[in-house]
Parts: C-alpha cells; sequence; structure tokens
C-alpha cells in the first residue's frame, strides 16, 4: 500500500513538475530571442542608436549603446543556451530597470494611476524586468546547460572528495 500510495505522490507531482520546467524554458527561449535580436538591432544600426541614446540624454551615448548592445545581444544567448541563466538575467534586468527609469519613465508613470494600471503591462521593460527577475530567482531549470554544467561539478567534487578519502 505505502508502494502505491508513493507512486501516486509522484505521478500527481509529474505534471506540475514538467509544467514548470516548461515554463521556464519558454520564458527562456523567448527572452532570449527578444534580447538577441534587440542586441543585434543595435550593433548593427550603431550609429542610429547612439544618436537615440543621445536624444533620451544619456551621458556618454556610445559607451551606454556598447553596453547596451552588449548586454542584449550576450545575454539573450546565454538565456536561449541556459547557460550562467541567473547572471545573465541579472544583468538584462538592470538594462530593463535603467529603460523602465529613463525612456519609459513618463509611461510608466501615467500606468501607474488607477484607471491606467492595466495599461502597464504595454510597456515591454517592466514587463521583460519581472520575467527576467523570475529567472534570477528560478535559474534555468533542468532543460539548460547549467544543469549539464552543475552536474559535471557534483560529480567531480564527488571524485574528489572519494580520492581524498582513499588517500
Amino acid at each position: 500500500m505505502s508502494a502505491f500510495i508513493d507512486f501516486l505522490a509522484v505521478t500527481c507531482r509529474l505534471p506540475v513538475f514538467l509544467a514548470g520546467q516548461a515554463a521556464i524554458l519558454v520564458t527562456r527561449l523567448i527572452l532570449g530571442l527578444i534580447f538577441l535580436q534587440s542586441g543585434w538591432a543595435k550593433i548593427e544600426n550603431f550609429p542610429k542608436f547612439v544618436q537615440q541614446f543621445t536624444d533620451w540624454g544619456f551621458v556618454a551615448p556610445t559607451l551606454n549603446t556598447a553596453m547596451a548592445a552588449g548586454t542584449e545581444f550576450g545575454c539573450g544567448i546565454l538565456l536561449i543556451l541556459g547557460l550562467g541563466t541567473r547572471l545573465a538575467a541579472a544583468l538584462l534586468a538592470v538594462t530593463m530597470l535603467v529603460a523602465t527609469l529613463t525612456v519609459h519613465r513618463s509611461e510608466v508613470v501615467n500606468a501607474l494611476s488607477y484607471e491606467n494600471i492595466a495599461k502597464l503591462t504595454d510597456i515591454s521593460p517592466p514587463t521583460y524586468l519581472i520575467f527576467l527577475l523570475w529567472l534570477v530567482g528560478f535559474g534555468g531549470g533542468k532543460i539548460a546547460v547549467d544543469r549539464l554544467v552543475e552536474m559535471w561539478w557534483r560529480r567531480r567534487r564527488a571524485d574528489q572528495a572519494s580520492a581524498a578519502a582513499k588517500a
């Protein structure tokens, strides 16, 4: 009877586990593709974006454009792979926080009234920020290169402990 109850418990948890892993994977892939494309657009049209950053009032617009382009492109690739997911998501979250507080500040302030609160999700950076913070908290999931690195690291540590115990 105990084995049957254990089987039921595992069977009931499996769909929840799979749904959670699928949600993490899909979030990583969608955000990764969005930021990969956004970063590439900045790289490809660098002078245009430097001018846009200048118009937005950024200090050192060339440096800020390069940092934004590199962060979005590089971290987009990392999110797609699920490699260094927490760090990549954290760096992108900082980028989205800056965008929210500077470029989109007036839109966010206008959306923070009771009548307009639903419009807050129409503004991309705050929405991306929420999903990125979620990835910072939960990591890349089980379907990620991070997981393979973790498994390799644990095996390596166990082999070192075993060798030390034999010595």
